[in-house]
């Protein structure tokens, strides 16, 4: 009797786990969210954040684009890039400004920026431009070595028919071996192909930005005086306090504004200098004769 007793199924519901969550005990009941409170205080669902957050860009995306008329940029290609550069493209406002670059850095906002959204660089940046000026100062300072080395043997040559004696023509000549050789100049050639007054005109912003950073020392140092001035030691100030008050303001917008384009001119020159002087080697490396190659091994010209 025992046994049957044991072996009859029983309705009695197995022990529940009272530390086991609601969703153990209840499987067939969909998983509830879990709501907690964010960084301000208010209520809300883990779930549904990404969510939420994703409808919000679309939303203001949406605005933006409908006051200005126009749809939301999805690639480069719609800004034109593939036919010319966003700084080629940009007015004297926004080339000083650097505004052109919004539409890139709001595409790169919103998703992964690849070399489709790239597209062409500047003018002053293609390597086709930079090689052939490099290529034309660079022959100007060859034709100028020789005609300085030229010049500069005829007036040995001048010297030593002047000689009375074998003597003092030994020890002219020696004399004449010793000077250096007249070699072309490829740091001249860089700065004429780029431009000398460019180089001297980011010279001048540059000094004028540094120069202007005292300024609002200068403006300081003047108001404390004239707070701190009574009727007994007065203080004249250098302007209206408030103009002062308005130079602390504008004076950092100018200076940060030409810090940049001294910045971009610098970015500028150094693309043009490596895209010239890659090409001129590489060209070169074309032109180097049968015993030139068998003094230069494979790695060295890969390094250059």
């Amino acid at each position: 009797m025992e046994k049957e007793s044991m072996c009859q199924p029983t309705n009695e519901e197995p022990p529940q786990n009272e530390n086991a969550p609601e969703s153990s005990l209840n499987p067939e009941e969909p998983k509830k969210s879990i709501l907690k409170k964010d960084e301000h205080g208010y209520v809300v669902n883990d779930d549904d954040k990404d969510k939420r957050l994703a409808e919000a860009q679309a939303m203001a995306d949406t605005w933006c684009c409908g006051l200005l008329g126009k749809e939301p940029i999805k690639s480069g290609r719609e800004l034109g890039v593939w036919e010319t550069s966003l700084e080629d493209q940009s007015d004297w406002i926004s080339w000083i400004l650097l505004s052109y670059l919004n539409p890139m850095l709001k595409l790169g906002s919103s998703k992964v920026l690849d070399v489709d959204d790239i597209g062409v660089p500047s003018e002053q940046d293609k390597s086709r431009d930079a090689y052939e000026r490099v290529k034309v100062a660079w022959e100007q300072q060859i034709r100028k070595t020789q005609a300085a080395t030229a010049y500069r043997l005829a007036a040995q040559e001048r010297q030593l028919s002047k000689c009375r004696t074998e003597d003092q023509k030994l020890k002219l000549a020696e004399k004449y071996k010793q000077q250096p050789p007249l070699d072309p100049s490829l740091g001249l050639a860089l700065f004429q192909a780029f431009g000398i007054w460019k180089l001297v005109v980011g010279m001048l912003v540059y000094l004028i930005s540094q120069l202007m950073t005292f300024v609002p020392v200068l403006i300081l140092e003047d108001l404390v005086r004239y707070f701190q001035s009574t009727d007994n030691t007065p203080h004249t100030p250098y302007v209206d306090p408030w103009v002062e008050v308005f130079g602390l303001l504008l004076v950092p917008f100018f200076v940060s504004i030409l810090q940049t384009r001294y910045q971009v001119l610098v970015a500028h020159a150094g693309v043009f200098v490596r895209a010239a002087i890659s090409l001129l080697l590489y060209h070169k490396s074309l032109k180097v004769s049968a015993a030139g190659r068998a003094k230069t091994s494979t790695g060295q010209v890969g390094t250059l």
